[in-house]
């Protein structure tokens, strides 16, 4: 009865960690390059912007956490179901599929910090 018991516990514990596996994917993206603009002193001047490193977890639905945000995502176009947009508002990511990569777009015109700058990258993911 003990190891019945034990095995059946083993089984549903791999079901459900197989499960859970087959639902989310994790991925770590880091740019490649890239490049944008600020204001300052009334004119858009070449901006200095650092790569990033990301965790994304695409999740069974198509969203993706990106960070700490979750995004819904949806096809860019009808005849390019793989191409995803994912965000709005002041960023917005592009994957090419389930592909490893993505551009990033970001344009703060609305003085959210402060400054107004428009950012765009590049980058590439790997499973984790």
């Amino acid at each position: 009865m003990k190891w019945t018991l034990a095995a059946a516990i083993a089984v549903v514990l791999a079901f459900g960690t197989a499960a859970r596996a087959a639902e989310e994917k994790v991925l770590y993206c880091v740019d490649t390059a890239g490049n944008g603009f600020k204001w300052e002193n009334g004119e858009a001047k070449p901006g200095l912007f650092r790569e990033r490193r990301v965790v994304v977890k695409v999740h069974a639905n198509g969203d993706r956490t990106i960070g700490e945000l979750r995004h819904k995502c949806a096809p860019v176009w009808s005849h390019m179901p793989e191409l995803l947009s994912c965000g709005s508002g002041v960023g917005s990511w592009l994957f090419n599929g389930n592909n490893y990569t993505y551009a990033y777009l970001y344009g703060e015109t609305i003085h959210v910090r402060g400054d107004n700058v428009i950012w765009v990258a590049y980058g590439t993911c790997t499973d984790f």
